[in-house]
């Protein structure tokens, strides 16, 4: 589609190596140069991120405690980062900043983790900073935790504003924002600089649909991940939840999402954001990214 940027997730080569090897993000630059696309996306795979994801999302690759982050093992990823993305002809659309932004132990560390890498996305010649929400508290009061989330998120996304970055949120299951109930919440309270990011197969297993989604949130949906999700027929029967969901994610065109009328409702919204393929885990991921393109274009038409 004419004018937007398509991108591949580097997750699926980092992630193995627990985001500490930096030929992983050479590798996996150089493979999504290949396979046709021209704009990467990186987790910012800091000590804060890597926590969030064991404790937020369960997630059972990453039981233990992860490991302390140096200033100079960070700057050193960033770097490199820098130099693939460049060598490879790519554009870095977002280094996307897990978070719970509520939390009082974590709160100001994450805030200014998310305008330092403002900082370097804008460097980089990107536009769009990728947030998440916190994890749904089991016990406490929802509806204020949302709320507290829209306040604090308005006003980091004033703060990346600054520097020419727009902050997006990115509903995600296993956290406090996942539900079109939960989306909604947050867009109404939350100042109009919070644009939203779109996951296709994240909202899907949310219980919404992202055709719905996409057409209601409007100019406000400022970034996407185009991604695949098996969801089975029966959700509640087949204990779709926790662990089962993330392992249900699939190559584009293998899962159950409906991504070919997703990406008309772009045509109609004339979307000119990135797009960005993913896949969270695959033993193969320079294929994963040569199906996902040749979806695009046999599919798609893009």
């Amino acid at each position: 589609m004419k004018g937007i940027t398509l991108g591949y997730a580097l997750l699926p080569w980092e992630r193995p190596a627990f985001f500490t090897d930096p030929a992983a993000i050479e590798r996996g630059c150089a493979d999504i140069r290949d396979a046709g696309f021209d704009g990467v996306e990186a987790l910012v795979g800091s000590t804060l991120a890597l926590d969030y994801g064991r404790r937020t999302m369960k997630n059972k690759e990453w039981p233990r405690m992860p490991r302390v982050w140096t200033d100079i093992e960070m700057f050193r990823r960033l770097g490199t980062l820098s130099r693939a993305t460049r060598q490879n002809n790519l554009k870095l659309t977002n280094v996307f900043c897990d978070g719970e932004y509520i939390n009082p132990e974590t709160a100001a560390a994450e805030r200014d983790q998310a305008i330092a890498v403002a900082h370097y996305i804008a460097a980089a010649g990107g536009e769009h900073l990728l947030v998440t929400g916190g994890p749904r508290r089991g016990g406490a009061d929802h509806d204020a935790d949302l709320a507290a989330l829209a306040d604090t998120l308005s006003i980091l996304a004033a703060d990346v504003a600054a520097v020419g970055v727009q902050l997006c949120l990115h509903p995600h299951i296993d956290t406090a924002v996942e539900t079109p109930i939960d989306i909604d919440q947050v867009f109404n309270r939350a100042d109009e600089a919070l644009a939203l990011a779109l996951d296709t197969a994240h909202v899907s297993a949310g219980g919404g649909d992202p055709v719905k989604l996409g057409e209601a949130a409007g100019s406000r949906l400022q970034y996407v991940h185009l991604k695949d999700i098996e969801i089975p027929p029966d959700p509640e029967r087949d204990e779709f939840y926790g662990v089962t969901r993330f392992r249900a994610f699939r190559d584009l065109g293998e899962g159950n999402v409906d991504l070919a009328g997703f990406c008309r409702t772009l045509e109609r919204l004339e979307y000119t954001g990135p797009v960005i393929a993913e896949l969270d885990a695959t033993d193969a991921p320079d294929e994963s990214a040569q199906t996902a393109r040749r979806y695009l274009q046999e599919t798609i038409g893009w």
